[in-house]
């Protein structure tokens, strides 16, 4: 896996992939392997359903539940080994600091 480390990633994300390239990381969070699990479940996600469909399933899964509720995004947070609070309420629990993932006031603002 390629791994890009950035200074600051836009909208305060911590990492995010590029489909059959790599992972953006940010600088903080290149060490942080619960992260990079979760990123590597989507590029395995991306795999099994193929670039277009994925990303037409997680379009529609994003405009129909939001990214908290996002199918894709609660199967990489359970798969990483992601508590139960913050499967369902990531956002939050980011921010709050009660995600085993992260911590990041800022998450998504």
């Amino acid at each position: 896996m390629i791994y890009f480390i950035c200074e600051k990633i836009p909208f305060n994300f911590n990492a995010f992939i590029i489909p059959f390239i790599g992972t953006v990381v940010s600088e903080k969070e290149v060490n942080n392997t619960m992260l990079l699990n979760h990123e590597n479940i989507h590029h395995l996600q991306v795999k099994r359903e193929g670039l277009f469909p994925f990303l037409k399933n997680y379009i529609s899964e994003h405009n129909k539940n939001g990214y908290d509720g996002n199918f894709y995004e609660k199967e990489a947070r359970f798969l990483s080994g992601e508590n139960q609070y913050a499967i369902n309420n990531y956002t939050n629990a980011i921010r709050k600091g009660k995600a085993f993932t992260t911590y990041n006031p800022n998450f998504r603002k």
